[in-house]
């Protein structure tokens, strides 16, 4: 059986229906990128991150504990609430205090995940550890950094021997190693990235200072270099009046005895200049 050709009417307008949506899809979100990348559109993204630099890192690091306690008061049982909230407490406000004691921070809420885990409390509250080892990886050294990862990891290692159900063990483990080597790598990048940038600065500086003083140099020289040249032409000067004078005492035929006179003084003065 042969099948039916399509007639040339009933062929061509299916596709130009779909080069129309297409058109229409593309107007569609053509408009909408113009939207969102519009002045008004962006103000109040400036407006927030303008008011975000203008905080002082403590209430952003304030944000965190106060967002752990919330969830450890809203959520926790009656019956260890204390506890938790005590807990919570101990592992998440050191972290206000991060920026100025990265280790010593690091040890507090170390010590507390330690006693939390004595107690045998899971709490929300751990992730505190991760943000304490990003600070202590991006403030302190290689060694730092490796001692802190290490002990997260223990601690990582212990939480999943208590609390990890039975025949799961491995997973929670490999994603909490995962989050540990996560922020540990994060925090020693963003040491690099800050070693990095002050090296660039200070490259900077002596790069201008140094500068400033070729420009120091190239202007004594050309100070040199004028006072050489004025001291050739006065020379000359001098010479080439010395000389003119002489000639005109030789050459007195038509002057009087005070035009001699007065040439021969001209002459010694030039001379003694």
């Amino acid at each position: 059986m042969t099948e039916a050709a399509p007639e040339p009417g009933n062929a061509r307008p299916p596709r130009r229906r779909y080069r129309v949506r297409r058109v229409r899809t593309a107007v569609r979100l053509t408009g909408y990128a113009d939207l969102a990348s519009s002045p008004r559109a962006a103000r109040p993204v400036r407006a927030a991150r303008r008011w975000g630099l203008r905080l002082p890192p403590v209430v952003g690091d304030s944000l965190l504990p106060a967002l752990l306690l919330l969830n450890v008061m809203t959520t926790g049982a009656p019956g260890d609430l204390v506890v938790a909230v005590a807990l919570t407490a101990a592992l998440a406000l050191p972290l206000v205090w991060r920026r100025r004691a990265p280790l010593t921070v690091f040890g507090a809420v170390a010590a507390a995940a330690f006693v939390q885990w004595l107690t045998d409390v899971p709490l929300p509250a751990d992730v505190a550890l991760l943000v304490a080892l990003y600070t202590a990886a991006a403030h302190s050294g290689r060694r730092g950094a490796l001692v802190a990862g290490a002990i997260v990891e223990v601690g990582a290692l212990l939480a999943c021997l208590r609390w990890a159900t039975e025949g799961a063990f491995l997973t929670p483990f490999v994603a909490m190693t995962a989050m540990v080597v996560a922020a540990a790598v994060l925090g020693v990048n963003v040491r690099t990235t800050r070693a990095y940038l002050a090296a660039l600065e200070e490259r900077a500086a002596r790069l201008e200072q140094q500068q400033d003083q070729q420009a120091r140099l190239a202007v004594a020289e050309e100070r040199t270099r004028i006072t050489r040249e004025m001291h050739d032409i006065v020379t000359h000067n001098l010479s080439v009046m010395v000389a003119l004078t002489d000639a005109a005492v030789y050459a007195q035929h038509r002057s009087p005895d005070k035009a001699t006179t007065a040439m021969l003084r001209t002459s010694e003065t030039a001379g003694r200049r």
